[in-house]
């Protein structure tokens, strides 16, 4: 694959030491599964009514992508409403969306062609 020009260091360095791989949640992700029909998700509760996040972020922690960097966004008011909550099984939900987010993943939503990424890492305080 093409290798991204930076601008500056990675957003969140590994720490010195720290072993690649995925990541055991054992004992803490259990601690923060919500049931739901269909079996549980993790993280944030999310409330899957009309009052609810429009957009959710998760990562897998069960099947593809599970242990990865991979980052999920879930468009759960924009679902049937009998999907909401099952679109979030084996994810854990990280935070909701707000603001002129929404309209953002709106317009994804509805794009004809995929984003082209122009450069990626963490900007200098300031820059735009």
């Amino acid at each position: 694959p093409p290798v991204l020009p930076g601008r500056g260091p990675p957003a969140a360095p590994r720490p010195a030491g720290a072993r690649r791989g995925p990541l055991d949640g054992g004992a803490a992700l259990a601690s923060c599964a919500r049931p739901c029909y269909g079996g549980k998700y993790y993280g944030m509760p999310v409330d899957d009514g009309p009052e609810g996040p429009s957009s959710v972020l998760a990562v897998p922690v069960v099947g593809p992508g599970a242990g990865t960097s991979r980052i999920v966004v879930v468009r759960v008011r924009a679902s049937p409403p009998a999907w909401r909550a099952r679109l979030l099984l084996n994810l854990a939900v990280l935070g909701a969306v707000q603001g002129e987010s929404e309209d953002v993943l709106a317009l994804m939503a509805g794009a004809r062609e995929a984003p082209v990424v122009m450069a990626c890492g963490a900007l200098e305080d300031g820059a735009a």
